[in-house]
């Protein structure tokens, strides 16, 4: 199963009255890979390189470039996950979020598949990465485009 869910998320600011609020992503992978059978027709667990490979995925199709590297400060990382199946996702060496496997005595605490892979990532910054890539357009026909080509014979 994978689950996807965008929205904001209100964190409280130092010396402010209202939170800030900043649009995040959540990804959840558990499970088995139905549609990709590897050993005589069976699915396998999804595990954490398939949240890696979802985001480097986003990245890819926004045309930036978003790495994950780990594993993280204990500071910056939420309690639970396993600590050599983690990591933070950058953009432009900025944290923007992080991923990791769901560490196993979390996962049979909540009654949960073995291998939990969960990700959150900040989208605004994926968002303003794409936008202010310095992209050039292919150069405009002089020609305008058609759909039906006519011939005609005048006498």
């Amino acid at each position: 199963m994978t689950y996807l869910s965008c929205g904001h998320v209100a964190t409280p600011a130092d010396g402010e009255v209202l939170p800030e609020q900043t649009w995040r992503a959540a990804l959840v992978f558990c499970g088995v890979d139905v549609e990709n059978p590897v050993h005589l027709g069976r699915g396998r667990p999804f595990d954490v390189y398939d949240a890696k490979g979802a985001i480097e995925l986003v990245g890819e199709a926004l045309g930036v470039a978003v790495d994950v590297v780990g594993p993280p400060p204990d500071a910056a990382f939420p309690p639970g996950l396993h600590p050599a199946r983690s990591g933070v996702i950058e953009l432009d060496g900025a944290a923007i979020g992080w991923l990791g496997e769901l560490h196993p005595q979390t996962a049979a605490a909540l009654d949960l598949p073995r291998s939990v892979a969960v990700a959150e990532l900040e989208v605004t910054p994926l968002l303003r990465a794409h936008l202010d890539r310095d992209e050039e357009a292919g150069t405009l026909s002089p020609f305008p485009a058609t759909t039906y080509d006519l011939a005609f014979v005048v006498d």
